[in-house]
């Protein structure tokens, strides 16, 4: 895994980031907020951090919501939703298994268009992360986020706690 190149206020990119994922094994879903500043010169290849999670965490997808401003004056800015393990992770990323190649373009809520997100599990620590699949930028402008998701998991990494 490769840090994210830009991460949300009050995160460094070290270990630490990992130990400040809220961990709730009761069942409840737990719902972050992190808006993301795009700017007007940002590259396909750009990725931003949005949540840390550590091992056993499950995306909700029916609760994430993420919405974008209008980012771009052409239609060549797209952006896609995955995840990234730690630095020196056996595991293996998948910065599209939410959403890929999705347009960007105009102002809108952003589709999650993979099925690996009904039942993925994280393996190990890493970031939620958005990045540019496509660009340049045209436009600055926001990103907004509500990643929800849960460490309840039944099956999978949890199995063996």
């Amino acid at each position: 895994m490769t840090t994210p190149t830009y991460l949300p206020t009050g995160f460094d990119g070290t270990y630490k980031d990992y130990l400040k994922a809220k961990v709730d094994k009761d069942g409840c879903l737990r719902m972050q907020y992190r808006p993301v500043t795009v700017a007007d010169n940002a590259t396909a290849g750009t990725t931003y951090g949005v949540v840390p999670f550590q091992r056993g965490f499950r995306l909700s997808m029916g609760g994430t919501k993420i919405y974008t401003t209008d980012l771009d004056t052409a239609a060549n800015t797209t952006l896609n939703i995955g995840y990234v393990y730690k630095t020196g992770s056996s595991f293996t990323d998948d910065p599209d298994a939410f959403a890929s190649a999705v347009s960007a373009q105009t102002a809108g809520f952003i589709s999650f268009d993979e099925e690996e997100g009904l039942y993925w599990v994280a393996e190990d620590d890493g970031w939620i992360q958005i990045a540019l699949a496509g660009g340049p930028v045209t436009t600055a402008g926001t990103i907004y986020n509500q990643i929800v998701g849960c460490y309840d998991s039944t099956t999978g990494v949890l199995a063996d706690n």
